[in-house]
């Protein structure tokens, strides 16, 4: 299993369309604006899912996986309503 996580800053893979001037692509940007200090993003090279986790207190862990960053989009501003 391979996993790149990303977080602001960070450059994601060419596949998933990546802005020259950023280094990100504009919804993983997005995502990442509304999201990333919250939630550590990753992609499993293997499966291709995308995986949200969050850590709100030492022992617990919050995950959530997609199949693609539109889906986890949703999932996310779902969760934080």
């Amino acid at each position: 299993m391979h996993i790149h996580g990303y977080a602001l800053g960070m450059s994601p893979p060419d596949s998933i369309g990546v802005s020259m001037e950023t280094g990100i692509s504009p919804q993983l940007g997005g995502i990442l604006q509304r999201h990333g200090k919250q939630w550590q993003l990753g992609l499993d090279e293997d499966t291709g899912m995308w995986t949200a986790v969050q850590r709100p207190s030492p022992t617990a862990v919050h995950v959530i996986v997609a199949r693609t960053l539109g889906e986890l989009a949703v999932k996310l501003d779902e969760d934080t309503q």
